[in-house]
């Protein structure tokens, strides 16, 4: 297939273009809150001119802000701008809050647990970043209606994701504790949250939940939350 916007663009222009999406990736990495997993540094030894890695877990990354551009039409007021932005806001996070479910299978295992720190859960980033690097939220004056629960499973794909990115080795047991139970208060667990509720459904799926003792399981199914309860359940029961 022949990209013709391509043969009949100078090499001049071509150049701004990629110029301009450098900046870009730049501007985004200064924001991302992702960290490089193991597999990556391997992939950048034995193939330092490759980037196709790289772009795809840049592709792939929703802790950076929504891109937005766009301009102010003449006699638009402020107000009704700054709704047009959210609008286009709303229909970009389609795409971001799908973003967990790809980085789930490109990361699947490339995380080694730790000991003595907890899991990282990428952020989520919900916000918008337009050309004046003004930030856009979808939460304010708004005159459209905001789907309620937006965010919810999103939410908990998110934990999917970056627990299917743990590996099994001989730290599971005390890592599994770790990310069940508050550092404050070892014989309670975490507070619900759809998030955390996807992290146990991922720990069930890499088999992990096996080392999750009985008293913190009857503890998380107390406090009846129902996508904590469907997550712990799904979870244990893939262990089978």
């Amino acid at each position: 297939m022949r990209y013709t916007w391509i043969d009949s663009t100078s090499n001049d222009e071509m150049d701004e273009i990629f110029t301009i999406l450098n900046e870009d990736k730049q501007d985004d990495e200064l924001d991302s809150q992702t960290t490089d997993t193991a597999d990556d540094n391997v992939t950048r030894l034995l193939f330092p001119s490759d980037h196709r890695m790289a772009d795809a877990h840049h592709l792939l990354d929703s802790s950076v802000p929504v891109r937005l551009t766009m301009t102010q039409e003449s006699g638009m007021d402020d107000r009704d701008f700054m709704e047009q932005k959210q609008l286009r806001l709303l229909q970009l996070l389609n795409r971001s809050t799908a973003q967990a479910i790809g980085r789930g299978m490109l990361t699947f295992q490339t995380q080694t647990p730790s000991a003595v720190r907890p899991l990282q859960v990428p952020l989520l980033n919900l916000h918008g970043k337009d050309t004046s690097n003004g930030t856009v939220n979808i939460t304010g004056n708004t005159t459209f209606e905001i789907p309620p629960g937006l965010t919810d499973w999103p939410h908990f794909h998110n934990g999917v994701a970056a627990a299917l990115s743990m590996q099994n080795d001989q730290n599971t047991q005390s890592w599994v504790h770790l990310n069940t139970a508050t550092s404050d208060e070892t014989n309670t667990t975490k507070d619900p949250s759809f998030e955390h509720a996807g992290t146990l459904f991922g720990f069930g799926l890499n088999h992990h939940l096996k080392e999750l003792q009985t008293l913190n399981v009857h503890k998380y199914l107390q406090k009846t939350h129902e996508t904590t309860t469907i997550g712990l359940l799904l979870g244990l029961a893939s262990e089978k």
